[in-house]
């Protein structure tokens, strides 16, 4: 039945906003449905969403509002992991970001570091660096591994092309994804695939955002990759 396939998201607006509309037509069911709002970009990121909503650890009070962007920290997270992990059939993952916000070993969010300097000056040790290919892979190893054998379709950034060219970080990325999920045996979903053919003008809001009316096309190009993997399996 198409409105069976129940997958467990981790990312940001990006997969959450056109998967959601897929779920509103019936053709989805999201086993983790977002609250409170915790967006990940990175794929250290996503390894920390799944390790905190899955039991393993919590997030120090004093950073929750630097990670997760519902408060209070009262507000547990992990209340929906475990059975909503069990009952997932797949898991979606965007990977956006080659960039880390590293405190205390925790990744902060760059969005909420931003929206809130005063809290993010307070901060020791503050470290923010793009990752090697090497600590990319070590990621996506342990992503598969949470996965336990539940099939993955990877999500990258927006491909984004102005007159100036592409994003190099964004090129990077998408190379670093292409290897690292092939090396695992997983399925990487390009954006540039969606948006070929397309004008940026009428699918787009900015370099970091679909457009209202082009998410249905997003979360059906998602539907299908995960539907492709669990035909495949």
């Amino acid at each position: 039945e198409r409105g069976s396939v129940k997958v467990f998201v981790v990312g940001s607006c990006r997969v959450w906003r056109p998967l959601r509309r897929m779920q509103e037509l019936g053709q989805v069911a999201l086993t983790n449905h977002v609250d409170p709002w915790w967006f990940t970009h990175s794929a250290r990121a996503a390894v920390q969403f799944l390790t905190v909503t899955l039991g393993d650890g919590s997030i120090p009070p004093d950073l929750h509002p630097l990670i997760v962007e519902t408060h209070p920290p009262a507000r547990r997270v992990s209340f929906h992991g475990g059975e909503a992990f069990a009952q997932a059939q797949a898991l979606v993952v965007e990977v956006s970001s080659l960039r880390c916000n590293l405190a205390r070993d925790w990744d902060l969010n760059r969005n909420l570091i931003v929206a809130q300097p005063e809290r993010a000056a307070g901060l020791e040790m503050l470290r923010t660096f793009e990752v090697s290919e090497a600590i990319f892979n070590r990621d996506l190893r342990r992503i598969k591994r949470f996965a336990a054998g539940r099939p993955i379709v990877f999500v990258d950034a927006i491909h984004w092309v102005d007159r100036r060219g592409t994003v190099p970080m964004r090129v990077r990325l998408s190379q670093y994804l292409a290897r690292g999920a092939a090396e695992i045996g997983e399925t990487v979903l390009h954006t540039e695939q969606i948006l070929r053919g397309h004008d940026p003008a009428q699918t787009l809001n900015s370099r970091d955002h679909y457009g209202q009316a082009f998410e249905p096309v997003v979360g059906a190009a998602i539907l299908d990759a995960l539907r492709g993997r669990l035909v495949a399996e």
